[in-house]
């Protein structure tokens, strides 16, 4: 069965081990305010944590691995804290997180995961601060039909099918650094995300791959990455301020159809195919 369950109660554990259980390691149900601390949940047939409801757990240095879901899932109005934890080698995502549930997550690693690091839906928020997704199966991030995910000053790098990917979906990505991973930087589709202060390096790939999206970049870094900087399809028109496009192998930007894009303050240099392609039948203003 399930390893640990809570409801409408409150518990402080500590130095635990909830481990190999038939179920979820750990569900926090209806109005369970619980705390983690230097606590290891792994190789539990499903996932590692779930949060339902109105649960709001505090998770603090612990480690969840190896379990055969998600890492942690997150469901409903749950809002729970995760902070210096490791989610590691789950056989889903590191953190799945649906519904109207709301999640701040600190100094936290996600890497070796059979999906994405983190994956967003519904609508569901989440604020990443200095975490670090790596070597995930399916993307360090991925979002899906929400606004309100919030990365800051987070490294994404070694992702198999790319570091970040949006669909109708409109994050903030602040201050983070997107490379080497096995496909493009960034994917969006449908997307209007907002970007600033980041680097896209080194990625084998596309830097970035707007898909009818309108991302805006300011202060933005797309280097060395293995085909274009920036690639526009179908009615896509990027919003790019104070960046540079250097040193990719294909076009600094790209545009395909009648994608576009709005160019100002930036610099273009050094990129094996020139600064500029445009095969659309619209030329960006620069």
């Amino acid at each position: 069965g399930i390893g640990v369950s809570f409801l409408f109660s409150e518990a402080r554990f500590a130095g635990c081990l909830v481990q190999s259980n038939s179920e979820e390691g750990v569900v926090f149900g209806e109005g369970s305010w619980t705390t983690f601390t230097n606590c290891t949940i792994r190789l539990n047939h499903s996932s590692g944590m779930i949060c339902n409801d109105d649960a709001s757990p505090e998770v603090f240095n612990c480690l969840v691995s190896e379990n055969g879901g998600d890492g942690i899932d997150c469901y409903d109005t749950s809002s729970p804290t995760v902070t210096d934890c490791s989610i590691v080698e789950s056989g889903g995502d590191g953190l799945g997180c649906y519904g109207l549930s709301h999640v701040l997550i600190e100094n936290c690693v996600f890497r070796d995961n059979d999906g994405s690091g983190v994956s967003s839906y519904d609508g569901s928020e989440q604020v990443l601060t200095n975490c670090t997704l790596s070597y995930n199966d399916y993307g360090g991030i991925a979002c899906y039909s929400t606004n309100r995910l919030l990365a800051q000053n987070c490294l994404i790098e070694h992702n198999e099918d790319g570091g970040l990917c949006a669909y109708s979906s409109d994050p903030t990505i602040i201050g983070c650094v997107i490379r080497q991973n096995a496909s493009d930087g960034m994917m969006f589709d449908s997307s209007a995300p907002d970007l600033r202060e980041c680097e896209i390096s080194g990625n084998e790939d596309d830097g970035v791959v707007c898909w009818d999206s309108s991302p805006r970049m300011v202060n933005c870094l797309v280097a060395g990455n293995q085909w274009n900087g920036i690639t526009c399809w179908g009615t896509s028109i990027p919003l790019l301020q104070n960046c540079t496009l250097f040193d990719n192998v294909g076009a600094g930007l790209c545009s395909y159809n009648t994608a576009s894009a709005h160019v100002s303050d930036s610099i273009l240099w050094g990129n094996v195919y020139g600064a500029i392609v445009v095969y659309s039948t619209v030329a960006p203003t620069v």
